[in-house]
């Protein structure tokens, strides 16, 4: 039985030994873990904590002057966009006006016909808008006259027609009221008096 106890008694001190030997492992390594650092490990990690803290403020910072760059631009767009918008309908509204100056000289303003076109199309404010809006207008009115007449007075006229002093003073107030530089209202002019037999160049 001492052997029993010897071994048992030995068995306890090799547990026991090694116990202390895995405590006294387990203190090493947590002594490690918990070990203060060193001044050198110190400065380094506030070196590291530092430059990160610098360099997220200065991707920040970039950014920050990226969008308030962005804006400005943006900002500075729809100034440029509303201004365009205002020039434009000023704009628009010197071809209707002038327009309608022109139907007002020529007593066209309260014609259906012509307040219809107007309605009806859109002219740009340009002078190419213009230029487009006068050649309709004059087809209009080209269009009217070459219906002929629909007054029964007109028609009850002796076939002869007007006398050729008469010709020539109807075709020079016609041609007063022509919009300067309307070429093609001009020849339309010129052909219908020629076709009448007023003797034209």
């Amino acid at each position: 039985m001492t052997e029993a106890l010897e071994s048992g008694a030995k068995r306890e001190e090799a547990g026991e030994n090694s116990q202390v030997s895995t405590a006294q492992r387990d203190e090493q390594t947590s002594g490690e873990v918990e070990r203060p650092n060193s001044p050198l490990e110190k400065q380094i990690e506030e070196h590291i904590a530092s430059e990160v803290e610098r360099r997220f403020q200065s991707a920040k910072d970039k950014r920050w002057a990226q969008l308030e760059r962005q804006y400005g631009a943006l900002s500075e767009l729809q100034k440029a966009m509303d201004g365009q918008d205002e020039i434009q309908a000023t704009d628009d509204n010197w071809v209707i006006d002038k327009a309608q100056g022109l139907l007002k000289m020529a007593g066209l303003e309260n014609d259906p016909e012509v307040s219809a076109l107007l309605r009806e199309k859109p002219y740009g404010a340009d002078n190419d808008g213009y230029v487009a809006l006068l050649s309709d207008l004059t087809e209009v009115v080209l269009r009217r006259n070459s219906r002929g007449p629909t007054n029964g007075a007109a028609v009850a006229q002796p076939s002869g027609g007007l006398p050729v002093n008469d010709l020539r003073e109807d075709y020079e107030l016609r041609k007063r009221q022509l919009v300067a530089g309307d070429v093609n209202a001009l020849m339309a002019l010129k052909r219908e008096f020629r076709a009448k037999g007023l003797d034209i160049f």
